[in-house]
C-alpha cells in the first residue's frame, strides 16, 4: 500500500497491518438479535454513527479523514527519521465567515508574522492569541500553488526551496464569537514540513475511510526505509490515530477490531493507551491469546517493538545514523487560531 516514490527499500520478513470495521447500515430485528449474541457484532443507534449526516456524506467525511491520517503519519514518519524538520504553519482549513476567508487559502504555509520567522503551527497562533481584536498583522505566506507546482525532478517544490516566493498578507483580525476580547483569524494550521527525503511517499488504502490507521502507516514507512526489521519477524497489527507531536489517540470499534486480529493469526496488536478502561478490558477478552499492548504514542510503539525482538531504528538506508529506540520520535503538534 506504500510508495517510497523510488526510495530504497528495506526488505521485510514480519508483517504490519492496519485492521478496519465495517459498518452494515440499518438491521432487520432478527440482524439485531444475531447481533446481540455475537461478540464481534455491536448494535448501536444509527445516529451514533452517522452524526446527524446522511450516509454519503459520512462516506466522504471519514475519506477525509483517511486522506489527513495518510499525511500525517508521512510527515511523522519522517519526522522521526530526521528527514523532515517544521519549517512554518501550514493552512489546514479557513471558517467561511472569518477574516481569513478569501485572504488565506487551504494548503498556505505562514513563514512569518510581522517579520518573526514562524517554525511551528503553535508559533502561528501563538502570535495570533497575543494580537487583540482589530489589530492588523503582516503574514508572509507561501502560496499553496507555489508548493503544488512540480520542481525539476519532477517532485513538488519543497518548503526550503520556495521561501523566496513567500508574498505579504495583511490582515485585521476578529473578535472570537465566545470571547469578544480574544483576536481570531478563522484557520486550522498544522506545521509544514521542509522534507529532505528524495522520494514522495504515497499511501493507497483503496475504499477504507477513517483516522484510525494512521499509526500503522507511521510504523510502516519507518520500518521500510530503515535497516532491519521492527516486528521482529512477526506479523504485527496496529491501531490509533496518529497526532502530529507523535501521540497515538483513541480509535473506535477495538472490540470488533481485536476479534478480527486475533482471527488473523497475528502476535501483537498494538492500540492506543488512551481508549477506556472498559474497552480495553473487553478488547483483552476478546482478543483471546493475542498480545494486546497499549501504547501513547509512535515511541512508546517502536519501544514496544524493539522489546519483543524487534530491530531498534537505524539508519543507513538514509544516509547513516545512530541507533535509535524510538522515545525522540515526537513532533510538535497542529493548533487552531
Amino acid at each position: 500500500m506504500i510508495d517510497l516514490g523510488g526510495g530504497e527499500r528495506d526488505p521485510e520478513v514480519g508483517k504490519l497491518a492496519f485492521v478496519t470495521v465495517a459498518v452494515d447500515g440499518r438491521v432487520t430485528l432478527s440482524q439485531a438479535l444475531a447481533g446481540w449474541l455475537d461478540a464481534a457484532v455491536a448494535i448501536v443507534p444509527e445516529d451514533w454513527i452517522l452524526r446527524g449526516q446522511t450516509p454519503q456524506q459520512s462516506g466522504q467525511h471519514n475519506q477525509v479523514l483517511m486522506a489527513d491520517s495518510k499525511e500525517l503519519a508521512v510527515d511523522v514518519a519522517l519526522s522521526c527519521l530526521g528527514v523532515a524538520r517544521p519549517g512554518g504553519a501550514r493552512v489546514a482549513a479557513v471558517a467561511a465567515e472569518s477574516v481569513a476567508a478569501g485572504v488565506l487559502a487551504v494548503g498556505d504555509v505562514v513563514v512569518g508574522v510581522d517579520g518573526v520567522a514562524i517554525i511551528e503551527a503553535e508559533g502561528f497562533v501563538d502570535r495570533v492569541r497575543r494580537a487583540a481584536p482589530g489589530d492588523r498583522l503582516v503574514l508572509r505566506v507561501v502560496p499553496a500553488e507555489v508548493l503544488a507546482e512540480p520542481g525539476p525532478d519532477g517532485r513538488r517544490v519543497q518548503l526550503g526551496d520556495a521561501i523566496d516566493r513567500a508574498v505579504e498578507v495583511p490582515v485585521v483580525l476578529g473578535a472570537d464569537g465566545q470571547d469578544a476580547s480574544q483576536a481570531r483569524l478563522g484557520v486550522n494550521a498544522r506545521n509544514a514540513y521542509d522534507v529532505s527525503y528524495p522520494g514522495a511517499v504515497s499511501i493507497d488504502s483503496g475504499q477504507v475511510g477513517g483516522p484510525s490507521a494512521g499509526l500503522a502507516y507511521a510504523l510502516t514507512v519507518i520500518d521500510l526505509l530503515t535497516e532491519g526489521d521492527l516486528t521482529g519477524g512477526t506479523n504485527v497489527v496496529a491501531t490509533g490515530t496518529m497526532a502530529l507531536d507523535g501521540s497515538v489517540w483513541p480509535i473506535g470499534g477495538i472490540e470488533q477490531k481485536a476479534v478480527a486480529v486475533r482471527r488473523s493469526g497475528a502476535k501483537v496488536f498494538l492500540v492506543p493507551s488512551g481508549q477506556t478502561e472498559a474497552e480495553l478490558r473487553e478488547a483483552r477478552r476478546l482478543a483471546g491469546d493475542l498480545e494486546l499492548v497499549p501504547v501513547a504514542s509512535l515511541g512508546e510503539a517502536l519501544v514496544a517493538l524493539a522489546d519483543r525482538g524487534g530491530a531498534p531504528v537505524r539508519l543507513p538506508v538514509l544516509g547513516g545514523g545512530a541507533p535509535r529506540t524510538g522515545q525522540g520520535c515526537v513532533t510538535p503538534g497542529g493548533s487552531r487560531s
